[in-house]
């Protein structure tokens, strides 16, 4: 608040495009490197307290994740399973030390990232539609610099 007044964040979303995505079963997005997203969720999880897992009934791997580190949810917009729980270091050292199916997709549809309610980190489609929310321009630039270290990364895109 400012003298009283409620004051909006202008927000900024980034988007990743890629190289060499390969599709596996006809649906299951693989990049050739994933180090550029194991990177960015260890750096994410420090600023979020809630992670949210969503992945479907046959996908025993991430539904087991989910129950270990959290609880399921109801959902009645999607057939996806829903899972919400806390950010640990043991939830993540699982999720970086064991990410991958027998495919080579990550195994997890959706990872999402919460700080209180807020949505930071939005990684869909096994991990090939990331999005990450940011707050300032220093921190788009800071990402947009971070980026150029993973040539798996054809191009960052910027919305506010």
């Amino acid at each position: 608040m400012i003298m009283g007044k409620k004051v909006r964040c202008k927000m900024y979303t980034v988007g990743f495009m890629f190289h060499q995505c390969k599709y596996v079963n006809g649906i299951k997005s693989v990049l050739q490197d994933f180090s550029w997203w194991f990177d960015l969720v260890i750096n994410i999880a420090c600023k979020a307290d809630t992670f949210e897992i969503r992945c479907w009934p046959g996908e025993s791997e991430a539904i087991a994740t989910g129950r270990r580190f959290g609880k399921q949810l109801k959902n009645f917009e999607t057939n996806e399973l829903v899972f919400k729980g806390p950010i640990s270091e043991a939830f993540l050292k699982h999720i970086c030390e064991d990410g991958f199916d027998d495919d080579g997709a990550l195994k997890w549809f959706t990872l999402n990232f919460y700080k209180g309610e807020e949505l930071i980190f939005h990684s869909g489609h096994y991990g090939t539609e990331p999005y990450i929310f940011l707050k300032t321009e220093e921190e788009v630039q800071r990402l947009e610099e971070w980026s150029k270290k993973y040539p798996v990364i054809s191009r960052v895109d910027i919305y506010s």
